[in-house]
């Protein structure tokens, strides 16, 4: 059965979330302690999974319209929506629909980011990377693909969309330096461009 959830409540279930701060492996502070180990997380930092509700392999984030069908208030990154089983249902923590949803599945959005967003990308910033030539960042789902790329002292987006073989085609490049004066790191970046795949 499919129930909306607080993203926090979830995580306390879903068997994947850890702190990676707290885990002697790793020892890192990597999104506030809120972490997953699944295999498919839709977002990994420096190595390690971050728990959001848009990241989650398990659901979905749950917009607007969303809430409105499960007859809540809508509170950005705070409620997913997952399948569970009908014995684990609980009314204290769980909503069902209400209302019928025009869509029920919406594709899920996946960020990759390749480099320390509070070091290497404000280096960058500052021109002392002109010679770096790497893939930043990959913000995807299974239609678009934004792929955050630093070129000679110039950051370029290149926009791809899946082809007849279901490969990822370049379509369009942009220079994205223009959005670079109040970014402060490749996270807050990365946000921006989920917008526009949404």
């Amino acid at each position: 059965m499919q129930v909306l959830m607080e993203i926090n409540k979830w995580a306390n279930r879903c068997g994947y979330f850890f702190n990676a701060c707290l885990d002697p492996d790793t020892n890192i502070t990597v999104n506030n302690g809120y972490n997953c180990r699944h295999p498919e997380c839709g977002h990994t930092a420096r190595g390690i999974g971050c728990c959001y509700t848009w990241s989650c392999p398990f659901g979905y984030e749950a917009d607007e319209e969303d809430c409105i069908n499960f007859g809540l208030t809508h509170e950005e990154a705070t409620f997913i929506i997952v399948d569970i089983p009908e014995e684990d249902y609980n009314e204290n923590s769980m909503w069902l629909r209400k209302i019928r949803p025009q869509r029920d599945n919406k594709p899920k959005i996946k960020i990759k980011i390749f480099v320390d967003s509070n070091e290497k990308f404000q280096k960058f910033k500052k021109d002392i990377f002109k010679d770096l030539d790497d893939t930043l960042a990959i913000i995807s789902n299974d239609k678009i693909q934004y792929e955050l790329y630093a070129e000679n002292g110039n950051l370029n987006i290149y926009k791809s969309e899946k082809n007849e073989n279901g490969e990822f085609e370049t379509i369009y490049k942009y220079h994205a330096l223009e959005f670079m004066e109040d970014i402060e790191e490749l996270e807050g970046f990365a946000q921006k461009l989920i917008k526009l795949i949404l």
